[in-house]
């Protein structure tokens, strides 16, 4: 089921058209049009996009904040499948040692965690403070995100995407 929005000027700028293209009319850099297309979830506009300039699916904010982590915060897991195939890291680390598996574990959803999980996320990996995802989930009181990263590591990564049910 295809998405329809309304077209505003600033939309208009987002996502340009072949003609826009076709007379040489650029009106955002494709960096910026990719992190804005990701977070809306136009799935198609990024793929575009990264045929275009594959380098975009590691490009960083100048926060360092990544096109998947983006995606994935914004819960666009078609956008966020999207980008690991095109080589974005499941495990990228912020300047805090997080990887985005520490931020699902804090603030995310079950749902956005299964989806780490079953693409390879690293539920042991570590931060600059020594903690895991799961001391995340502890800490901030999120029994139902613990859980999900106490699943057997064989029951996920069993080298398929799977989405772990508990």
């Amino acid at each position: 089921m295809s998405r329809v929005y309304a077209m505003t000027p600033i939309t208009e700028a987002i996502f340009q058209t072949p003609e826009t293209e076709a007379k040489g009319i650029r009106l955002l850099a494709p960096d910026v049009e990719i992190f804005i297309a990701a977070a809306l979830g136009c799935r198609e506009r990024v793929e575009t996009l990264l045929k275009r300039v594959p380098a975009l699916a590691t490009v960083r904010t100048p926060e360092g904040k990544t096109l998947l982590r983006v995606a994935a915060q914004h819960a666009r897991y078609d956008v966020a499948a999207l980008l690991l195939a095109h080589g974005a890291e499941i495990d990228e680390r912020n300047g805090w040692g997080e990887t985005l598996l520490h931020w699902a574990a804090q603030r995310g959803t079950p749902d956005l965690v299964r989806f780490l999980l079953a693409h390879g996320a690293d539920p042991d990996a570590r931060d600059l403070w020594g903690k895991t995802p799961l001391d995340r989930a502890l800490d901030a009181g999120r029994r139902d995100l613990a859980r999900l990263l106490q699943v057997p590591k064989a029951l996920c990564f069993s080298g398929q995407p799977i989405l772990c049910d508990l």
